[in-house]
């Protein structure tokens, strides 16, 4: 038992980012009331067109080497800042 658990905090310690993905959102919400009207939408809309719009949030995703994963998602840019900061230990 005392080995397995050795076995686990190193696999823990011996983890390093190997990705951080960052996706600002902007612009209205979308909702619909079926499966068609949302795929109906997604296909008329103009991915290449100037993004205006409210700021949502920040999407966060950590990606380490021994395969876990972070998703987060942050209403203002000092919550992000900070969650990043403190993922990597400063």
């Amino acid at each position: 038992m005392l080995e397995c658990f050795f076995s686990r905090l190193q696999d823990t310690l011996d983890r390093g980012i190997e990705l951080v993905v960052l996706i600002p959102l902007h612009g209205q919400q979308n909702e619909f009331q079926s499966i068609d009207d949302a795929i109906a939408f997604i296909t008329k809309y103009d991915e290449i067109g100037k993004f205006d719009g409210l700021f949502r949030k920040y999407d966060a995703i950590v990606k380490y080497s021994n395969g876990d994963r972070i998703d987060a998602s942050f209403k203002d840019k000092v919550k992000a800042i900070n969650f990043l900061n403190y993922i990597a230990g400063k």
